[in-house]
Order: structure tokens, then sequence, then C-alpha cells
């Protein structure tokens, strides 16, 4: 099944300023498609675009703050056109004992992880329904499905996420948004710096094998959607 062609379409890739969403944004340029590169650090984000001109261009914004998704993407319209591609990656995670973790680590995980992702995704429909359709391929986790100890607010907020998905993948595919809930498996990117785990990173997935699995869902045939797709290391679970 051959992909299609996406040159000319404008994607908005959120957390491309490093990993899996770095990943995704360089790749989905070497395909010619015009990427509105989101994260919080500006420089991580014109390193990038520097590293792959013309077609990524920097938006630094922190989707967890109230109101911010809808003034990216009303931005990125203006800037670049109707955007018809969000890989969504912006994640944060903090794991350890869940007695000893502070509220502060509960209500920015899920800030990030479940509100910011559902503030881009409705931000991005608006305009795939104007423009007739678009993909979405927000990159969750494993543990949206299955139990991890020390990780009650990671996973709580990817499951939520999950449910997010699902629900805006039924709701909008008869409309011409095809969504997909991509869950990776333990993949070696910066959130492991500070995320608080012992877990062996070379034994890990890279950041590259999870982008090219997003971006391969985009590429599917108009005549096929991915629902979900889950990718693991190939020794499983680490």
């Amino acid at each position: 099944m051959s992909g299609r062609l996406l040159t000319g379409r404008v994607a908005v890739v959120t957390g491309a300023g490093r990993g899996i969403g770095r990943a995704a944004a360089a790749l989905l340029a070497s395909k010619g498609v015009r990427v509105a590169a989101v994260a919080r650090t500006r420089e991580q984000l014109e390193s990038l675009a520097a590293e792959h001109k013309p077609l990524v261009h920097p938006y630094p914004a922190d989707i967890s703050e109230p109101g911010a998704a809808g003034r990216l993407f009303d931005q990125v319209h203006q800037d670049l056109g109707p955007v018809t591609i969000l890989i969504a990656c912006a994640g944060t995670g903090r794991f350890g004992d869940t007695l000893l973790l502070g509220p502060e680590v509960w209500h920015q995980t899920i800030a990030v992880n479940l509100t910011g992702l559902y503030f881009c995704n409705v931000a991005a429909i608006r305009q795939m329904l104007e423009a007739g359709g678009g993909d979405i391929v927000n990159v969750l986790s494993v543990v949206a499905d299955m139990a991890a100890p020390q990780m009650a607010a990671y996973a709580a907020s990817k499951a939520g996420a999950l449910g997010l998905t699902r629900s805006l993948a039924a709701e909008f595919r008869g409309r011409g948004v095809r969504i997909t809930a991509l869950l990776p498996g333990a993949t070696d990117t910066p959130l492991w710096d500070t995320a608080g785990s012992d877990l062996d990173r070379s034994r890990m997935m890279k950041a590259a094998d999870v982008a090219e699995a997003a971006v391969w869902c985009v590429e599917r045939p108009e005549s096929a959607s991915v629902d979900l797709l889950q990718i693991m290391p190939k020794e499983g679970f680490l």
C-alpha cells in the first residue's frame, strides 16, 4: 500500500524542540511539508529551522497555557495556510513514589499531556474541516492502556488522552479528519533526563523510530485510517 504525497501541506508539530517531535518535524520537512514547529524553547526551534530551511518555521509556545493553542493555530493559518496535519508530541512526565510527588506534578502533567492536547486537537480540527480534511496523530504512550507503577499522573494523563483521541476519531471520521492514537513503548528521549527513572536507555527505541511511525499513519491512502498503532522496543516493555 503506497503512501500519499504530502508535499505542500501545512503541519503543526508540538514538542518539536527535541525528541520525537523534532524527528517528526524533520521527517515531514524532508517530504515537502511546511512545518510549524512548536515548543517552549525558542533556541531549539531556531536550530531546527536552520537545519531545514525553508520548510520548518519556529513557533515558540506553551500549549498548557489557557488560550495558547487557539492563538498558535490562528497564527499558523495566517502565516502558512490551513493546517491539515497535526502530530502532537508535546509531553511531560515525572515518575516515582506517588505519595512523595507533590500536587504540582499532577497539575502540570494533566495540563500538558491532556488539556493542552485537547485544545490543539480542537484548533486543528476546526481548520481541517474548513480545508476539507486532515490528519492528526496524537503521540501518547503504552502506559495509556497498561498498569505502570510509579507513573500515576503520567498514566492517568495518557489514558485520558487515549479516550479523548478515540472519541474525536469517532466524531470526525465521517467528516474527513483521520485521528490516530500512537502508543510507543520506552523511547530514548530527553524526557528521561528529569523523569526520575533508571531504565536502560540503550535498550529503548530511538525517537526517529516513533516519528517514522507517526508520519506513516499520515501517509496512508484516503481509503484507510489507522485508529491505533502500538510500537515497542524489540525486547518489549523495559
